[in-house]
């Protein structure tokens, strides 16, 4: 199946498939960073099964978090029968996962999250230390990697600091 994939050039490393613990979009608002994350999610879940945590700062509901960019971008793609759109995950037919979880309510849950194999954090400008703290040792599968977007408010802040 060929997928007519199209982004912002600066955001093409979304798509390499080589191996880099972190990559990191930032930039203005419309910029296209998350449907870009969300394009080079769906594609690498479907290329061999991986478990997905999509998170950010604070998610008091699914509705909340990048569950529903996730779905349009499946949709848009022509792939939605190759996923199933669960109330609280989305399942592709080969096994990857994608679960959806707040970091600063849930750091227990975090911590004890296993066999994750990329962690996309959206909306990180508002991502703390102490989370960050908690984050990135625990995904740590095998060749795990941290996809990171946001909107630079501050360079104070723990995630430009990073």
């Amino acid at each position: 199946m060929e997928l007519d994939i199209s982004c912002p050039k600066k955001l093409s490393f979304f798509f390499d498939t080589n191996y880099v613990r972190y990559r990191v979009a930032y930039g203005g608002r419309s910029s296209g960073k998350s449907w870009t994350a969300a394009q080079g999610l769906i594609i690498r879940s479907m290329q061999k099964k991986i478990r997905i945590l999509c998170c950010r700062e604070i998610q008091k509901s699914i509705k909340e978090s990048v569950k529903k960019t996730l779905e349009s971008t499946i949709e848009r793609m022509g792939l939605a029968e190759a996923f199933t759109f669960k109330q609280d995950s989305i399942v592709c037919v080969n096994g990857s996962e994608f679960i959806f979880q707040g970091l600063h309510a849930n750091v227990q849950q975090i911590k004890s999250l296993e066999n994750v194999s990329i962690a996309y954090v959206e909306e990180a400008e508002t991502v703390t230390e102490e989370s960050w703290q908690v984050l990135i040792p625990t995904i740590r599968a095998a060749q795990s990697e941290i996809w990171v977007c946001f909107n630079p408010k501050d360079a104070d802040d723990a995630t430009y600091q990073k």
